[in-house]
């Protein structure tokens, strides 16, 4: 009985933890637009001097991210 017990207890920990990464990486990986890309003509090398992985001109906007592309 308490095997069993035990057993649901570390599932749970387990289903707990990997919601906390699943939800802690999804929202990092949310891209920030700072402005126009005309403001900023490199845009990637504006989102890297920032601390970001990557940067994008998208419809005229510069947004970066930390994810390895900005549309996931």
């Amino acid at each position: 009985m308490a095997r069993s017990n035990l057993s649901v207890i570390l599932l749970n920990l387990i289903l707990a933890a990997m919601f906390i990464v699943l939800f802690s990486s999804g929202v990092s990986s949310t891209p920030s637009c700072h402005g126009a890309c005309s403001q900023f003509p490199d845009c990637a090398g504006h989102c890297q001097s920032l601390g970001y992985k990557t940067g994008l001109c998208t419809i005229d906007v510069c947004c970066c991210s930390n994810s390895g592309s900005l549309f996931v």
